[in-house]
């Protein structure tokens, strides 16, 4: 163990399991710390946590954590002051801690405590101190070094193995005269000096990948990731990408095409279904943004539409978040473009103001009034009535109720080409079309979430068992496998489970893309499923048409 102002630096080994990859949106599972100094174990911290937040089922599946393991558990928020006094005086480590760091950077923000400190990433010192691996991921590591490792994905037993392999970095920093924490902090920001060299990943490694649906995540010689992928055989298609024909070559991505040299790694996450393979790559897409990925979406950005009721002279507006009581909000959407276009669109046909805050008494009018693009409720000029009548008349605009807005522009923009002012009726061409693609995304929402459905079909892994999809508001909250004769009280456990519990009927950013691929795939697979629907105010009275859908798929 290194000596000197180093060996008597306190470090605390952190790991996090969340809901998912957004330090603002998603929420923590678990928590795992261990405080040592100088090879010694001063202190430890383990625990369970209530996310406040529905588990997607992608996660359940990849750390086995679900609903019933963490109800009941204490908040993060409530730990916050034992971690505080478990990281003072000491220096935060974690694998890739700019992840781990971030989740608890929010965490302390959010319940109004201030944190701040040194961090030491050991996956970025390990590609600083250990050159030359084909993976930095943690069990590739632990496995180069012989060092045990139990579980992934549970943060003790990922703490354990980081504490193992921060003690052979110090150990192999002192071995280089780096004997002091900010020797240490300046080597992890140096860049990485080793050459680039063409990747590998060998047959063997190949081999042991499943041969069932899953997620595969193709990575540098440094362990980025350079491609995310789904297959239903995952070990063929990771073949295919990796040992091409010139013909599957061809066909090949460009984008990944011109990278596969450097491919050195492959991990693969088996998921039960292609349907939750095609769920869990899209947000590992979102997570990692990998560049041979041909869509490169970031959820964080899409707009949702919003107004506020409470105001007395309520405007639209875009915005990035979500706003809160006493607001009405439509979306999320996925062009920002578009959706600022439809507000001032609509704010403009109807009057509505688009000067920000409360109207106060004196406020003098701006030039939107003499342009007759507002109805100048901040000098009088309109009476809160008629103000609430256009207000209402937006609400019906956007729910796709009232079409009288857009049947009066398409008029203007017919006149302004027989007037021969193309440009001005091109323009309003543009407006008007992006009003339409925001009612019809706001249509389909409205569509997904009123879904609230089990579909049922044979398991075609287990002859003996059924396979079910459960979807509530158009979220895919669980997939199971029951036995053909299970019985009722088995079937209302179930619907109990999944349909009592409160669940939020507004859609966050990050579950668009979700919905939208569930909707795209059970359109694919119509016909393959007996569809079960459930009511959410009596869910186990859905039981006997379950049951009676069971037998009927065993038939079909």
């Amino acid at each position: 163990m290194p000596r000197a102002a180093l060996a008597e630096t306190a470090f605390v080994v952190v790991d996090l399991e969340t809901t998912g990859g957004s330090a603002q949106y998603d929420r923590v599972l678990e928590v795992a710390a261990i405080r040592v100094r100088n090879g010694v174990v001063l202190d430890r911290f383990e625990q369970l946590v209530e996310p406040g937040i529905p588990i997607p089922p992608i996660v359940t599946r990849i750390t086995g954590i679900n609903a019933a393991l963490v109800r009941g558990r204490p908040r993060f928020e409530s730990f916050l002051p034992d971690l505080r006094r478990l990281f003072e005086g000491a220096v935060v480590v974690a694998h890739n801690a700019s992840f781990d760091c971030n989740f608890l950077s929010n965490a302390f923000s959010r319940a109004g405590m201030a944190w701040e400190g040194d961090r030491v990433c050991t996956l970025r010192l390990a590609r600083r101190l250990m050159p030359g691996l084909y993976s930095y991921r943690l069990d590739s590591l632990c496995a180069f070094l012989g060092f045990s490792f139990v579980q992934r994905h549970r943060a003790g037993p990922d703490a354990e193995a980081t504490l193992s392999l921060l003690l052979h970095l110090l150990e192999t920093a002192f071995s280089r005269g780096i004997d002091s924490l900010s020797s240490l902090l300046r080597v992890q920001h140096q860049p990485v000096t080793v050459k680039r060299r063409k990747g590998r990943v060998d047959e063997a490694q190949v081999a042991s990948l499943p041969t069932t649906p899953g997620v595969y995540l193709l990575k540098d010689l440094h362990g980025q990731v350079v491609y995310v992928g789904k297959s239903v055989n995952v070990r063929q298609r990771v073949r295919t990408h990796l040992r091409p024909s010139g013909t599957a070559r061809g066909r090949a991505q460009p984008r990944l095409r011109r990278r596969l040299p450097q491919i050195a790694d492959v991990e693969a996450i088996e998921t039960k279904s292609e349907l939750e393979a095609l769920l869990l790559e899209s947000k590992l897409v979102k997570r990692y943004l990998p560049a041979a990925n041909s869509l490169l979406r970031d959820y964080h950005d899409y707009p949702f539409i919003k107004l506020d009721l409470s105001d007395p002279h309520p405007r639209l507006e875009a915005i990035r978040e979500r706003p809160g009581d006493g607001a009405v909000y439509f979306g999320p959407f996925r062009r920002p473009g578009v959706v600022s276009s439809a507000v001032v669109f609509l704010n403009e046909q109807l009057g509505l103001r688009q000067c920000g805050g409360r109207l106060k008494p004196g406020q003098p009018a701006c030039a939107l009034l003499e342009m007759k693009k507002c109805l100048g409720p901040c000098v009088g000029a309109v009476s809160d009535a008629q103000y609430g009548a256009a207000v209402d008349q937006a609400l019906g605009v956007l729910r796709g109720e009232d079409t009288g807005v857009l049947e009066r522009a398409a008029q203007r923009r017919d006149e302004l080409g027989e007037e021969l002012r193309f440009e001005d009726a091109a323009e309003l061409r543009d407006r008007i079309r992006d009003v339409e693609q925001v009612i019809s995304v706001q249509q389909r929402v409205t569509e997904f979430t009123g879904r609230n459905v089990v579909l049922v079909a044979a398991d075609d892994r287990q002859p003996d068992r059924m396979r079910l999809l459960l979807i509530r508001r158009g979220r895919l909250v669980d997939e199971v496998s029951l036995p053909m004769r299970a019985t009722p009280s088995h079937l209302r456990h179930v619907l109990r489970r999944v349909y009592a519990a409160a669940w939020s009927p507004h859609v966050s950013k990050d579950e668009l893309d979700d919905l939208s691929i569930l909707d795209a795939w059970l359109r694919r697979h119509r016909g393959e499923f007996v569809e079960v629907a459930v009511s959410l105010e009596q869910p186990e009275a859905a039981a006997p048409a379950l049951r009676a859908a069971l037998g009927h798929a065993v038939t079909a």
